[in-house]
């Protein structure tokens, strides 16, 4: 007996998919869903970026603190490094409140948290540099050096 591509087809995607069928399905329309919801989160489309979203496995890479790497990354290459210079001082906050915090641990409670954590030791606002110049002072100076 000849394998039907096409009968396969109709029996996932028809009206009402039954048993494997309808599992596939399922799963086909998840990934569907996926693809519209990175598609529509880019910023300007290229496939390089599409597929390494859609590739992602963001359960297996929930760590917030391989996310903050990802991203600094990014931002360096671009030359974006004020910006990227900023999330690091971020993800050493964080990083201090709590070691292996994954995107699932962010609620409320832990924000709260987070911040309590910062403001009892004196160490100022999250993701602030206390006792270091701030970014006005640093731009001041700058001017007044001629950069």
């Amino acid at each position: 007996m000849k394998w039907d591509l096409w009968g396969e087809i109709k029996k996932t995607l028809g009206d009402k998919p039954r048993n494997q069928f309808k599992e596939i399905a399922m799963e086909l329309y998840s990934m569907e869903n996926k693809a519209l919801d990175i598609i529509k989160n880019l910023p300007t489309f290229n496939w390089q970026s599409f597929e390494r979203y859609f590739l992602s496995n963001r359960a297996a890479n929930n760590s917030i603190n391989e996310a903050y790497n990802i991203c600094i990354k990014e931002l360096r290459l671009a030359g974006n490094l004020g910006t990227a210079e900023s999330y690091e001082c971020a993800q050493r906050s964080l990083f201090k409140f709590s070691i292996n915090a994954k995107f699932g641990d962010v609620t409320p409670e832990f924000l709260k948290g987070y911040w309590l954590e910062h403001l009892t030791h004196n160490q100022g606002v999250p993701g602030s540099n206390p006792g270091g110049p701030t970014i006005q002072e640093r731009v001041s100076a700058n001017l007044v050096a001629g950069n």
